[in-house]
């Protein structure tokens, strides 16, 4: 009897030592499935348990009590210092001690991203001011279909997705990260201007972005914006080449790498591209830039008019000429020729 008690004490402690190991790992496991990244600040004065306990309120960890635990044990409840940190979304509540431990708070970087840059120049960017070491693995990334998948994407690049914004980053952050942020904006974006992005097929979606990326590459005039956007559909309603020099500006300076040119040449639209809407109809194979809210408005609610043309009016203002008959078209471009004014 003596042993079978002794067997049944053995088997109780087993269990509960399990249930406690098993406890202790749950809670010292990342309340999150991600690895994304989160900014989780220290202000002067706090101590351990007002840190654990605004990472559980954040979320950012699962026990505060575990954390303050750890500290206490480390004897490093008072080495916190005062700062910035960034917290890994699949980090444990020991690796978030850790971190807190290392001391080494990180320096925010505010970029403003202009509306028309492509993925390339914001690559650039992003690499002149620290945020990224490697433009290539950048570039390489916004075309990796397996990536791009994860995003919820089906698209071979995420060219048009990057929307420009003024964001917070910082040096050596993850690359994937920030096309994450860039991407997820780019939807917020459209959800705040009552755009219902999931009612549109992939296709259609898709076709909406190049346009927008096209209008944001010709317009200088805000309200002239939705009514190339209606010149751009009427010409693929029509079965006409959509002829936006453009795509031409695109091709110098992405496709072959030369400096944006002061004005396009005949020459220029014999280019041989996918993208040169001169010799090829229908839409380009994608978005020429990364287009902002102007333009991303103009794209999904165009003007309803039956333009099929436009040309600059007066380069000075950036304001255009919009015809529905070609004979009109090449008025005004007669009219441009005479008052020809190199537009920077």
């Amino acid at each position: 009897m003596a042993i079978k008690r002794i067997l049944i004490s053995l088997f109780i402690l087993f269990i509960i030592s399990f249930l406690l190991v098993f406890f202790l790992y749950f809670l010292n496991s990342s309340p999150f499935k991600s690895d994304l990244i989160y900014e989780f600040e220290v202000q002067k004065g706090w101590g351990v348990k007002k840190i654990a306990g605004e990472l559980k309120k954040r979320g950012l960890i699962r026990s505060d009590k575990l954390l303050i635990a750890i500290a206490y044990f480390f004897g490093s409840d008072k080495n916190f210092k005062e700062g910035k940190y960034l917290i890994n979304g699949g980090c444990s509540t020991f690796d978030v001690y850790r971190e807190f431990l290392k001391g080494r708070p990180i320096l925010s970087i505010n970029i403003t991203i202009p509306e028309g840059y492509t993925g390339r120049r914001i690559a650039l960017k992003l690499n002149e001011l620290g945020i990224i070491s490697d433009v290539q693995s950048f570039l390489d990334l916004i075309s990796d279909v397996r990536f791009i998948s994860e995003l919820g994407l089906s698209y071979d690049s995420l060219e048009g997705f990057l929307f420009p914004d003024t964001y917070k980053f910082y040096k050596g952050m993850d690359i994937k990260e920030i096309i994450r942020i860039f991407v997820n904006n780019f939807f917020s974006k459209l959800d705040s201007i009552g755009i219902e992005h999931k009612s549109y097929s992939s296709e259609e979606l898709y076709n909406k972005v190049i346009v927008a990326s096209i209008v944001e590459r010709e317009y200088r005039v805000k309200s002239e914006a939705p009514i190339m956007a209606s010149v751009f559909y009427n010409r693929i309603k029509s079965n006409m080449a959509l002829q936006s020099c453009a795509t031409i500006e695109y091709i110098i300076t992405e496709e072959l790498r030369k400096t944006h040119p002061t004005r396009i040449y005949f020459s220029d639209l014999e280019i041989n591209s996918a993208y040169n809407t001169y010799i090829n109809k229908g839409y380009p194979p994608g978005p020429i830039s990364n287009a902002g809210i102007v333009s991303l408005k103009a794209a999904f609610f165009p003007d309803n008019t039956n333009y099929l043309f436009f040309v600059v009016e007066d380069p000075k203002i950036g304001t255009h000429k919009f015809s529905s008959v070609y004979n009109d078209h090449l008025l005004a471009v007669k009219s441009y020729i005479r008052n020809f004014i190199t537009k920077d």
